[in-house]
């Protein structure tokens, strides 16, 4: 069903207009049917980062809180087919960019507790690099990566949590915890 907006050429002329009749009847809102129009048409730049760090300073220029905040995308009108192609060429995307949840602050708190968590699961001795070899494997796996060898996967495994904490170890200890690298 195609949309609608008010006929000002009919509305002009009526004499008696009664809003309790349908829209498009004698005596009712005159309307008439919106064409479906490709142009004008809005695209997206996404932006490099998910987030960005904004400082709040005091009077004193000093800084007194750091708030981690999501990236936004930007947002570009093309008025015809010619543009559009441009700015995809350029690297912008007809999809919307949806916005990712801030890291939480406390997550570096207990990344020392999670890591020991799956050690112990793992049945390793509870050092933070130490990775069961088989599991790490299955747990790579079950996440669409081949490796060669279990070890190459416990080696992977240690590479990742050293560079992302957070949601890697999180990932990892939620995998152990369900019994799937058992």
């Amino acid at each position: 069903m195609a949309p609608t907006a008010i006929d000002d050429e009919k509305l002009g002329g009526m004499k008696v207009l009664d809003l309790s009749k349908p829209q498009g009847y004698a005596q009712g809102l005159p309307v008439k049917q919106i064409p479906h129009q490709e142009y004008p048409r809005v695209i997206y730049k996404h932006p490099n980062a998910p987030f960005y760090v904004e400082e709040h300073r005091n009077v004193n220029h000093e800084v007194v809180h750091r708030e981690v905040k999501s990236a936004d995308h930007r947002t570009h009108v093309c008025k015809s087919k010619s543009e559009h192609e441009q700015k995809l060429a350029e690297g912008w995307k007809n999809e919307p960019y949806i916005q990712l949840a801030p890291p939480d602050p406390m997550d570096d708190l207990y990344a020392e507790v999670i890591a020991a968590d799956i050690a112990r699961k793992s049945g390793q001795p509870q050092t933070e690099t130490e990775f069961d070899p088989a599991a790490a494997q299955r747990f790579l796996r079950s996440r669409g990566y081949k490796s060669e060898t279990p070890e190459d996967a416990a080696e992977y495994v240690k590479a990742m949590a050293a560079k992302d904490r957070r949601g890697f170890l999180k990932q990892l200890a939620e995998f152990v915890a369900t019994g799937e690298a058992k």
